[in-house]
């Protein structure tokens, strides 16, 4: 059974970043970054910098208890793989999950040390982050597992898409842990402005390659299994990310260049109504939203209407009373008998709060509330040290 174990620290944030006093601290870095592609322009809502506000009241409790539970795990936070990678022979699943879970874990404990200014437990997590850049190959970008397969994988581009065995399990599978590790190194970037981190990620993106829609499939519905074997896309919200941070003519081109390939499934689809009906819940909730990012980085509205179509789509069919669409594993309707996989808990608040930032809306923000309050309570247990699946 696979265990994330994002909902804890990610559940914690949501509540900070609601109810929240400014608190300005010296060690974070809060000089507001020039808005070179308009991105800030067209957001409604900007980020503030993890760790630029400071929790109070009953809040400061959540945050103590979530660091010394699941949210603060030293063990981990010590002996995940991207900071002692494995070496896998086999490009399939095996070899990328516990990247894709140690990424979501470490992408919210940090965003947990920072709101709780733990200096110690930061330390730690930032090692993670430099021995990633330490080993980063400075010609192509990779710093993903020790093994010469995925390597290959990474340098072959096309060839990697094209082939089987990446489509269909390494390849996606590798972008979309290192879509979800980048966040939590643009997190402590936005914090911190490591020059260190800022020259990983920008060499990251420059290398990153996704091929568009094939062809074959063009103006046919996207169906769930494509969705899943395009979750490499992930990697696209953290490059808008980046560049709302930084000037990089040949990432924003890049950038661009990608959504526009990938149009044909998420945008035209979604806006003339035909939904994928048939897709795991956290493949809908990463994929789905990605077009609210690129709304904020190309001030085509097309993609923002396809993002807030999609999840009105999942708000009609699938919402359930405790604030979180039904999905044990896949998306399954509304009923009373529905459950919820937890990684969805936080997946929808996070994918919300992207289309809360591009459009202002209050329902958005509504949402998040109702799936904190409701689901994410169920969830966790009061002291943060167990959960459910």
């Amino acid at each position: 059974m696979r265990n994330r174990r994002l909902l804890i620290v990610f559940c914690v944030l949501q509540v900070a970043c609601l109810y929240v006093y400014p608190n300005y601290i010296k060690e974070i870095q809060m000089k507001a970054p020039e808005d070179h592609y308009g991105i800030v322009e067209r957001s409604k809502f900007v980020p503030l910098n993890p760790g630029e506000v400071s929790p109070s009241g009953w809040v400061i409790r959540q945050v103590e208890l979530s660091s010394q539970g699941l949210g603060g795990e030293k063990a981990l936070i010590r002996k995940n793989v991207w900071r002692h990678p494995t070496t896998p022979d086999k490009p399939g699943p095996f070899g990328w999950w516990p990247y894709e879970q140690h990424a979501y874990f470490l992408d919210g404990a940090t965003r947990l040390s920072l709101v709780a200014h733990d200096k110690e437990m930061n330390s730690e997590l930032m090692k993670t982050f430099l021995a990633v850049a330490e080993r980063q190959n400075k010609e192509d970008g990779y710093s993903f597992c020790k093994s010469d397969v995925w390597h290959r994988g990474w340098q072959e581009k096309d060839k990697g898409c094209d082939d089987y065995r990446w489509n269909k399990t390494g390849f996606e599978g590798m972008h979309w842990s290192y879509g979800v590790f980048l966040r939590g190194v643009l997190a402590e970037y936005e914090a911190t402005r490591s020059p260190e981190l800022l020259e990983m990620m920008r060499l990251h993106f420059r290398n990153y390659y996704h091929k568009g829609r094939d062809k074959s499939k063009q103006g046919k519905v996207i169906n769930g299994q494509e969705l899943y074997y395009n979750l490499g896309l992930t990697t696209m919200e953290s490059m808008v990310e980046f560049l709302r941070l930084a000037k990089d003519d040949q990432i924003y081109d890049n950038a661009v260049e990608i959504f526009k390939n990938n149009e044909d499934g998420m945008v035209r689809n979604y806006l003339a109504g035909n939904y994928t009906t048939v897709c795991h819940g956290v493949v809908y909730n990463e994929l789905t939203k990605l077009y609210a990012a690129g709304y904020l980085l190309t001030g085509n509205k097309e993609y923002l209407q396809a993002a807030e179509s999609a999840y009105a789509f999942v708000q009609e069919n699938h919402m359930l009373p405790n604030g979180i669409h039904s999905s044990n594993e896949f998306l399954r309707g509304i009923g009373g008998f529905k459950s919820s996989e937890t990684c969805n808990v936080a997946a929808f608040m996070w994918s919300n709060l992207w289309l809360l930032r591009a459009t202002g809306r209050g329902e958005y923000a509504d949402r998040i509330e109702r799936d904190f309050y409701n689901a994410a309570q169920r969830a966790v247990s009061w002291d943060y040290k167990t959960h459910v699946y």
